[in-house]
């Protein structure tokens, strides 16, 4: 039976609970979202999907964090954990949650980011726009199946990662690994972020209301923030200390993809705090400048929509702006309001 360590000190009972305190975080917003979808009578869709998997990875990732603690001794001194508690090699366990850690934590970001994205493309639905997107999606997976891989492989055999009694094994340079990891995220986010501003700032909608939907894409700069701190803090890793020093790293980098499940659910809870007697017979939508007056309306926009497809030849210019600006400000509101079965045809802009 493996020992277990008493959790007795500041920085050890701050890592349990902001740990704890996070998941629940993230775990609401998940579940305000499903709520939101419900009240604007939508069926769930891939990025909500993704986003709900998403947690779920995170809570796999609080267990490991905990147990860290609890089993792996992080929070002591590796000569503390030999003199006091006599458990020997005092790294060992640790360093194998560790290696979990951040196989759960390029996964977790790897599924927020696809959903959010996933998302984009179901509001702005011009052709770079969701190429873009595409791409996003495609290179985050794929340099996260890197990174997960080579956190497997740096070691060889995988064993010597924490046995370093093992003969002939060898290990590459796991924190510069770890370093090109987080940059490659922030790289990712940086362009999850941006990549809908541009087009929101071009509709013709309200200043107001303009700020508030580029105030809510930019909110997630928090993460990068959290991950250009996690970056500095493993320069200074000094692994000869490693249950100790690994604390305050572990700390910073579960807040990253908690914020991001957060605040990735952010742009969809607009339903949860609409008048109830405005719904969408109210006079005027949230798509801004838009005046949806109830299900013959939007029936109308997407008519617009197919009318403007089908003779954008005449006036291609023109036609395609337009075009583009009816049908983000149509997926925009059906996103934050839903449909009935009056007005389905929206759902096919």
């Amino acid at each position: 039976m493996a020992f277990l360590f008493p959790v007795e000190t500041g920085p050890q009972y701050l890592f349990v609970i902001l740990s704890v305190l996070f998941t629940m975080m993230a775990t609401v917003a998940v579940g305000l979202r499903l709520l939101a979808r419900h009240v604007a009578d939508r069926k769930l869709g891939s990025d909500d999907v993704l986003m709900v998997v998403s947690c779920i990875v995170l809570m796999a990732y609080q267990v490991v964090c905990i147990l860290a603690v609890v089993i792996g001794g992080m929070g002591y001194h590796v000569d503390e954990i030999a003199n006091r508690f006599e458990v020997l090699p005092p790294s060992e366990l640790l360093t194998k949650y560790l290696l979990a850690m951040q196989i759960l934590w390029c996964f977790n970001l790897t599924l927020t980011k696809a959903a959010i994205l996933t998302l984009y493309t179901k509001i702005f639905t011009m052709r770079p726009f969701v190429v873009v997107a595409k791409i996003t999606i495609l290179v985050t997976a794929f340099c996260s199946t890197i990174m997960i891989v080579g956190s497997m492989s740096v070691c060889r055999p995988v064993a010597y990662y924490w046995d370093k009694t093992i003969q002939d094994g060898t290990c590459g340079d796991y924190p510069a690994l770890w370093t090109a990891n987080a940059c490659i995220s922030i790289a990712t986010s940086v362009v999850t972020l941006v990549l809908p501003i541009p087009y929101v700032w071009k509709l013709q909608l309200e200043r107001s209301i303009k700020v508030f939907l580029v105030v809510t894409f930019s909110l997630g700069f928090l993460t990068c923030i959290a991950g250009a701190v996690y970056i500095s803090m493993i320069a200074s890793y000094d692994p000869s200390d490693s249950t100790y020093n690994a604390l305050p790293l572990m700390l910073v980098a579960f807040v990253e993809p908690a914020m991001g499940i957060a605040l990735g659910c952010v742009p969809v809870l607009r339903p949860l705090f609409r008048p109830r007697d405005g719904g969408i017979g109210g006079s005027r939508g949230h798509a801004g400048a838009m005046k949806l007056t109830g299900p013959e309306s939007l029936s109308a926009v997407s008519a617009s929509c197919l009318h403007a497809d089908n003779n954008n030849n005449s006036s291609e210019a023109v036609g395609q702006h337009e075009l583009h600006q009816i049908k983000v400000k149509t997926s925009w509101y059906v996103h934050h309001h839903g449909w009935d079965s009056k007005s389905a045809i929206v759902s096919k802009v």
